[in-house]
């Protein structure tokens, strides 16, 4: 019977908390399989997600494998070694995705693993600092921001979606390459030659870049659909003076030096394929360079919010003069022929995040407030305490009056008579009222005798009354005695 209770424990324990051993891990994603070690059966599952799991032994991994295992995660998993994945990707012939961001124990080497594994596809590698050299001969969608690459070889990849933060390769080769967005970093001549020889790209984007020499680029580039230069301050006219044909969707938003000269070279060299033109915060463009666009046959869709040079009349005669668009973005224009939005998706997107920014800050200081009043000496509850006790401090004495009833002599500016220095108090003035001097009473006189106070300290004022010296000194202040 102890036994019994023992292992009953036990189970109870280990299933009231998680745990990050492998079988576990298909246990609670519901896998129906059986496993044992490397020749045992295989797994028959399709996706696996082993992400922040800690797996120490080697023979573990040998558990990961079969033919119908299709997309694996090692999301997280610091202590993955290269090896180890090279026996999973060889167990696992139909892998076409395979996530490995933030596994920081992984070199060089796993490249050639992967390319061994000649199925996958896709690959996850953002956060794997240990890889600077980078060869990947099969993998066509790299979920990477190359930071650290110095090297990059990768002759079927065609999209990079994840923005790239930094662009300080020596060599990079990417010929069929066709999405590529760079992000934040600086472009010179160099990147933009290396960048020109991927002659395959159809869609490029720079947000927030400093650009030197993008004409140059422009110019090799022939195949662009899309292209954006977004918030890429330092360019200006001559930098889009030439413009692929081709291009479809064009993208300017907070490019401050473009002027009226270049909606001239688009409608020149954009004239029958642009679809798509932002102009966002174009602060330049007047209702002037509005009219080079009136040859646009297909433009549909135009973004013209934060252009203060632009007016709605302007607005209006570019919607006359080109019958296919039907969309416009502006904060005052009005139409009742096509659409007109207030918004576009960036600025809704900015405005939610604000929003839930200003929240965040009336929590935090709601929270703050909280803590303050909850500190407060005059928020915390006093202890009550039975009258008469020597350690009772929270009353509060009435001029006038003690706490049991009684007067103990007059208050004059919060000071009670009878305090003679600070830190001592003479005795106190009797509770009772004085009596009355009845006409030759010996009671009544040697009271006064005794109450009054010796002859030399007796003064006698010009109107015949007699004053003390304890009544002419002023009471200390209230700050300097200390009550019993």
């Amino acid at each position: 019977f102890f036994f019994f209770f023992f292992f009953q424990a036990e189970d109870g324990i280990r299933d009231a908390q998680e745990s990050r051993g492998l079988g576990d891990v298909y246990k609670r994603q519901g896998i129906n399989a059986e496993y044992g070690y490397p020749n045992g059966t295989a797994i028959s599952v399709t996706d696996l997600d082993l992400s922040m799991t800690v797996l120490t032994e080697g023979r573990s991994f040998g558990l990961i494998r079969g033919p119908s295992m299709v997309s694996l995660s090692f999301e997280g998993m610091e202590g993955l070694q290269d090896k180890y994945l090279g026996e999973v990707i060889s167990s696992c012939p139909n892998l076409s995705t395979l996530n490995i961001n933030r596994c920081t124990s992984l070199t060089k080497d796993v490249t050639m693993f992967i390319n061994l594994g000649k199925q996958i596809k896709t690959l996850k590698m953002v956060g794997c600092v240990a890889i600077h050299n980078v060869r990947l001969y099969y993998v066509e969608e790299l979920h990477s921001d190359l930071r650290g690459v110095t090297h990059f070889d990768a002759p079927e990849l065609k999209r990079l979606p994840i923005p790239l933060a930094t662009f300080n390769v020596v060599s990079f080769d990417a010929p069929q390459l066709q999405h590529i967005t760079i992000q934040g970093t600086i472009l010179t001549k160099r990147e933009l030659s290396i960048l020109s020889e991927c002659t395959t790209l159809e869609e490029v984007n720079f947000i927030n870049c400093r650009i030197t020499n993008l004409d140059a680029y422009l110019r090799r580039a022939r195949q662009l659909h899309t292209l954006g230069v977004h918030s890429c301050k330092g360019v200006v006219d001559s930098d889009l003076a030439v413009l692929c044909g081709t291009i479809r969707n064009l993208d300017l938003t907070d490019c401050f030096c473009v002027t009226d000269k270049v909606l001239k070279a688009i409608g020149d060299s954009l004239k029958s394929g642009l679809a798509r033109l932002t102009l966002k915060r174009c602060s330049s463009v007047t209702d002037g360079g509005l009219s080079y666009l009136y040859a646009m046959a297909n433009l549909e869709y135009i973004n013209l919010m934060g252009m203060r040079r632009v007016t709605n009349e302007g607005i209006a005669r570019l919607c006359q003069h080109v019958p296919a668009l039907h969309h416009v973005v502006h904060e005052t224009f009005t139409t009742g022929d096509f659409q007109v939005d207030r918004g576009d998706e960036e600025e809704v997107e900015l405005a939610r995040i604000s929003s839930e920014e200003r929240k965040i800050v009336s929590h935090r200081q709601n929270i703050a407030l909280s803590y303050v009043a909850a500190s407060s000496p005059s928020a915390s509850p006093r202890t009550p305490r039975r009258p008469g006790t020597g350690n009772d401090s929270s009353f509060m004495m009435r001029p006038g009056s003690s706490r049991f009833g009684g007067t103990i002599g007059s208050i004059d500016d919060g000071v009670p008579n009878g305090w003679k220095s600070p830190g001592r108090m003479s005795r106190p003035a009797t509770s009772q009222s004085p009596k009355k001097p009845s006409e030759g009473g010996s009671e009544a006189q040697g009271d006064e005798a005794a109450a009054a106070p010796p002859a030399d300290q007796q003064q006698v004022g010009g109107d015949g009354t007699i004053a003390t010296e304890e009544s002419s000194v002023p009471p200390p202040p209230m700050d300097t005695f200390t009550p019993l």
